[in-house]
């Protein structure tokens, strides 16, 4: 089940900090309080009781909303789980005309860049740019990454 996150949320998220790399994590809660405050989109997925899923959202500027963080516990990876948070979590952006911003692990981009589903909610990349070690500036991480935007497709919903 599909369900709105709020800043109590922020304390889990900081709990669930140990899979990303050390330098990446985010340990207080103020600052993801201040993250799931910001915008009215960030969604978890619940089973049996448990968050096992989530994407959060921050305002970046007027229209375009950031995606601070977005994780599939590892043991409900391979599921399908991730395609439809990213699914659900469209769709309140898409109506009210948001665009969204991201970087992206490699890991993480083959699920979130597909142009099928992006295309689906409607929405359009216009951005899709590989990084090579985006992380180290920031993180000290030698990791590459990839900057993703999507906008409102003003055609026709699929």
């Amino acid at each position: 089940m599909f369900i709105p996150l709020n800043k109590g949320f922020a304390p889990y998220i900081v709990k669930h900090q140990h899979h990303f790399p050390e330098k990446m994590r985010e340990l207080d809660v103020k600052v993801w309080e201040d993250v799931l405050d910001s915008t009215p989109y960030s969604i978890g997925y619940l089973l049996c009781g448990e968050f096992i899923a989530w994407r959060v959202f921050k305002r970046e500027s007027e229209k375009v909303i950031y995606v601070a963080e977005l994780l599939v516990l590892p043991e409900h990876r391979g599921k399908g789980i991730a395609k439809e948070l990213i699914k659900q979590s469209l769709i309140l952006p898409r109506e009210n005309d948001e665009s969204i911003h991201s970087f992206l692990r490699v890991g993480a981009y083959k699920t979130v860049a597909d142009e099928e589903l992006i295309k689906a909610a409607g929405y359009k990349i216009v951005i899709n740019l590989f990084i090579d070690k985006h992380y180290v500036n920031r993180f000290g991480v030698h990791e590459d990454a990839y900057e993703l935007l999507i906008v409102p497709d003003k055609g026709e919903l699929k």
